[in-house]
Formats: structure tokens, C-alpha cells, sequence
């Protein structure tokens, strides 16, 4: 062979040797192993499972029947047998009874033998009607001056007490007594100063016993007599 031919041989080999070469770097690329572990590609949310190992779902562990809530503030606790509120009459449902209050008008002087008008306001104020209702009028000292119901029916069981009969006082109800007490002239009371008579005013009813509502207090001066009046509530 001469060496044309050698050269000509010698290329071609070295050829070949170049193809072979490039076909294994473009088609003979394996795909390194995954080492048994799945990998997972998400696609629309769907989750496949790609390799050779089994896949594993994690469970949720079961919440033993019980809700939890979460909630910005803290959970309020449950209140078992709530307390029930009750309106109106208090005291496990006992009557509160009738409560009388008493308002009593009059001028703060008169003159000697002139009349004082004193204007008495018996209302009840309770919850229950107050029944069979007297109003009492008593002087302390007596015999000095002359005293008279004048809108009301009463007894007058001596010269210086008086028995007014009110009837029956349903709650809210009032009833307006005008008693008039006639003063005696400055020589009957003996010309003393500073001398004291008083008017008890009692009331007595079926719901409770007879108990002070109001007095009023007649003191001698040099020209008038001056006039103090008190209530009382019960």
C-alpha cells in the first residue's frame, strides 16, 4: 500500500472516531437516578406522583369530637344555668304594702281669733291597696282652740280630736282633707309668750296600726301666732 492510501485510511478512522463520539453526547445522556424518592409536579392543583416510591398522604389526627374555633378575641366560656331575672315585686313575690305619705299646706302665721286652714294630702304609694283608712286629729293642750273638718265625713269623739274616715286608698290614689282650726283671742291663751300647742296627725288602715303622719305647731307671739308644719312618711 503506498502511503497515499495510508493517509486516505487514516482519515477516514479518524472520522469515525469523531462521529461515534458526538452521537453519544447528544443521544446517550441517561437520567440520573431519583434515589427511590417521588417527585411530584402540581399542575391545576392536581398532585401526581412520579418514581418508584409509594406515596404517603398525611392524616389529620381526629379532634376527639371537639370544635375548635379561632377568634380574634378570647373564647367566652358557656354559662350553665344562667340566673333568671325577675321583674317587678321583689321579696320572692311578698306585697311591699301600702305606703301612706302625708303633705301637709298651711300659712307660717295667723292672727289671734282668725282660722288656720291646713290643707292635708293622704296618698298611697305602695302596691297594695290600704284599706279602711282614718285619719286622727289630736290638740295638745286641748280646750284652747276649735278645730273642724270641712271637706271630709268625721266623728269627733271629744272637743279636741277629730276621727276623718278616708275609705280605701288603691295604689297611686290620694284624697285631700282641709281641716280648719279656729285660734282663740291672745287674753283666752292668758297673754303667756312663746306658749306651744300642737296638732298630732295619726293614720291607722286594716294593713298596718296607727302610726304619726304629721304635726302642726301653733306658738303665741305679741301680735300673731306663727305657724311650723312637718310631715312624715311611713
Amino acid at each position: 500500500m503506498t502511503s497515499e492510501s495510508h493517509r486516505v485510511f487514516g482519515l477516514i478512522c479518524l472520522l469515525l472516531l469523531l462521529v461515534t463520539s458526538a452521537c453519544r453526547q447528544t443521544t446517550g445522556q441517561s437520567i440520573a437516578p431519583s434515589d427511590n424518592k417521588s417527585s411530584v409536579i402540581v399542575e391545576n392543583s392536581t398532585l401526581q406522583k412520579i418514581g418508584n416510591s409509594p406515596s404517603t398522604v398525611q392524616s389529620i389526627a381526629p379532634s376527639d369530637n371537639k370544635s375548635s374555633v379561632n377568634a380574634e378575641n378570647s373564647t367566652l366560656p358557656k354559662i350553665s344555668n344562667p340566673p333568671s331575672v325577675r321583674m317587678g315585686q321583689q321579696d320572692n313575690g311578698v306585697p311591699k304594702g301600702p305606703i301612706i305619705q302625708v303633705v301637709i299646706l298651711a300659712a307660717d302665721q295667723i292672727s289671734y281669733g282668725q282660722v288656720l286652714n291646713v290643707e292635708i294630702a293622704v296618698s298611697n304609694h305602695g302596691d297594695v291597696a290600704a284599706r279602711n283608712i282614718h285619719l286622727y286629729c289630736r290638740a295638745d293642750p286641748g280646750g284652747y282652740f276649735i278645730t273642724q273638718v270641712m271637706d271630709q265625713p268625721f266623728v269627733a269623739p271629744n272637743a279636741d280630736d277629730e276621727d276623718v274616715s278616708l275609705n280605701d286608698l288603691n295604689p297611686g290614689d290620694q284624697e285631700t282633707v282641709n281641716f280648719g282650726i279656729q285660734s282663740p283671742q291672745f287674753s283666752q291663751i292668758g297673754g303667756e309668750w312663746s306658749q306651744y300647742f300642737h296638732f298630732d296627725f295619726t293614720i291607722a288602715h286594716d294593713n298596718g296600726p296607727e302610726s304619726n303622719v304629721a304635726v302642726v305647731t301653733l306658738s303665741t307671739g305679741k301680735d300673731k301666732m306663727l305657724v311650723q308644719t312637718s310631715g312624715f312618711a311611713q
